[in-house]
């Protein structure tokens, strides 16, 4: 699935009150879905809302599923009423899959989550006044960056933990407008690593087992032995060697967009599209000098002229397609290269929801900032001097991440399935 609105404000999906397939919250049913199982790739979806009208206590906004590569970004989800939870996300098996840019308001709960497996990843997620708890999460793997709760009272927790799970959770807010004895976060028997934390309007940040294990904000990794409670260890102490590397987190770069039709070129079809075979169409598309260039859905296979080779130019800052496929001619043919032109100084180069074939290899030749979201990557080879690269909701596939240590950007990766990687050799600092 690829489904992409024209924002937050202008698509919005909305059930209608008193719909009689919602009004059972001991079963209930969700307004939007996504496929199931653990094949269930590439489930795209953004900039729209869902709003759940009054009188559907038993509704869940989305039942959000996807495995290996899959995104729902700038998203609103809301909740007039009673209703069960804005995300659910309980089906065998979810992730790796990435939520970004998410703001969830009302609801008993925010999130929930559930399974052992695989791991969903959460960025810049907004969670405001839910009744029972912003994220409800039994033994999943989330890790988690930029959350921001803000619930009525204490009694609600952020975040309420059970079951085996492992959470990872930095550069967050967790506060409650109405003081009442309570923690931010309640945990029965999770493993928890949390850095730059902050807490207020509850009585403290975290408690495991009804224990209060953590006062206020600190670097903490705690990991319960057994039954036996232990107290969090201070990371910052230096005592067992357990020290985060504490590096700087970037933001990742925002996608250029623009609505003016004439920004646009289109490889394929389309009112603004170039004529010939896809191959040529590539190459003009490039060449057209538009900033953003549309690789069209399904196939699109590229031939042996230019030998192999094409030059992204420097006005060129967003090449994005609808989970559209760049492939070659046949297995045989030789690899496809892409260079980049520009510097530092340039404008991010974005490669959007774009699969690749392992025969393609982007070099990595400039100072220039590049950026990979929701793709299936080529080989990555970088140069020395290269710039600062960006990975975030992709697939390696056939290719591998090659990272020349002679470098002088920096790399960060968010969101990026390592069950799936074939190889990945870097000299820089990394920080997954």
């Amino acid at each position: 699935m690829s489904f992409r609105g024209a924002g937050v404000d202008k698509t919005i999906l909305r059930l209608a009150s008193n719909s009689p397939a919602f009004q059972n919250a001991s079963n209930p049913v969700a307004f939007v879905s996504t496929k199931r199982g653990n094949r269930s790739f590439r489930q795209f979806a953004r900039d729209f809302t869902i709003i759940i009208s009054n009188g559907n206590p038993g509704a869940i906004g989305i039942d959000y599923h996807a495995n290996n590569r899959g995104s729902l970004r700038d998203v609103r989800i809301a909740a007039e009423g009673n209703a069960v939870a804005g995300i659910s996300m309980q089906r065998r098996w979810p992730g790796p899959a990435l939520i970004k840019r998410v703001s969830i308001e009302g609801f008993d709960y925010g999130m929930v989550v559930s399974q052992s497996e695989y791991g969903m990843v959460l960025e810049h997620v907004s969670l405001r006044n839910q009744r029972l708890a912003g994220i409800n999460h039994n033994s999943n793997m989330l890790s988690i960056r930029g959350l921001t709760s803000i619930q009525q009272d204490s009694s609600v927790p952020a975040l309420s933990l059970s079951g085996n799970g492992f959470i990872t959770l930095l550069d967050s807010s967790l506060k409650a407008t109405a003081a009442t004895p309570g923690p931010a976060i309640t945990s029965s028997n999770h493993n928890i690593y949390a850095r730059n934390v902050y807490q207020q309007g509850y009585s403290y940040l975290l408690a495991w087992n009804g224990t209060t294990v953590a006062q206020a904000d600190q670097e903490v990794y705690f990991y319960p032995t057994g039954d036996t409670k232990s107290a969090p260890v201070n990371l910052h102490n230096g005592g067992d060697g357990r020290l985060s590397l504490g590096l700087r987190i970037a933001e990742t770069p925002l996608p250029f967009w623009s609505n003016n039709p004439s920004d646009w070129i289109s490889v394929g079809y389309g009112p603004n599209w170039c004529f010939g075979s896809t191959t040529k169409a590539f190459k003009r598309a490039l060449d057209w000098g538009r900033p953003c260039v549309y690789v069209a859905a399904g196939l699109n296979r590229i031939g042996p002229e230019n030998n192999y080779t094409y030059v992204i130019p420097r006005h060129v800052r967003l090449i994005a397609g609808a989970d559209a496929h760049l492939n070659d001619f046949s297995p045989s043919v030789p690899t496809v290269t892409l260079y980049v032109a520009g510097d530092a100084s340039d404008p991010p180069l974005v490669f959007d929801s774009l699969n690749f074939r392992s025969s393609w290899k982007f070099v990595h030749n400039s100072t220039r900032t590049v950026v990979f979201i929701s793709c299936n990557m080529p080989s990555y080879y970088s140069q020395p001097n290269s710039g600062n690269l960006f990975l975030e909701d992709v697939q390696p596939g056939e290719g591998r991440l090659n990272d020349d240590p002679a470098g002088v950007g920096a790399l960060w990766l968010f969101e990026y399935p390592q069950s799936t990687q074939k190889q990945r050799k870097t000299g820089r600092q990394s920080q997954p």
